[in-house]
């Protein structure tokens, strides 16, 4: 017996001919996890607490922990920009 290999793509177009929009919101909750990942390597890179970045970018550490929450997803362009600037990370915004 061959073994078979079925790729990502397969297994994505299967699933979008079951539940139409689902690759889109697959691809939202990734940019998500990604965004929430992103902000906590960059602040532990630049070796501060969620308080020392709060503070640095004039907000509160309970606005940092809910920020690297996956499941937050009210990111302010002007906030991730702070962010960037204390870490020296970087985001890419795109449309």
């Amino acid at each position: 017996m061959k073994n078979k290999f079925i790729t990502h793509e397969a297994v994505m177009r299967r699933f979008e001919k079951k539940f139409p929009g689902i690759s889109r919101d697959i691809e939202a909750e990734l940019e998500k996890l990604r965004i929430a990942g992103k902000i906590a390597a960059y602040r532990k890179r630049a070796h501060l607490s969620q308080i020392a970045l709060a503070k640095k970018i004039g907000t509160t550490q309970s606005v940092i922990a809910r920020m690297e929450s996956p499941d937050y997803k009210d990111y302010k362009v002007s906030t991730l920009l702070k962010i960037a600037q204390v870490t020296g990370g970087t985001f890419l915004i795109a449309a």
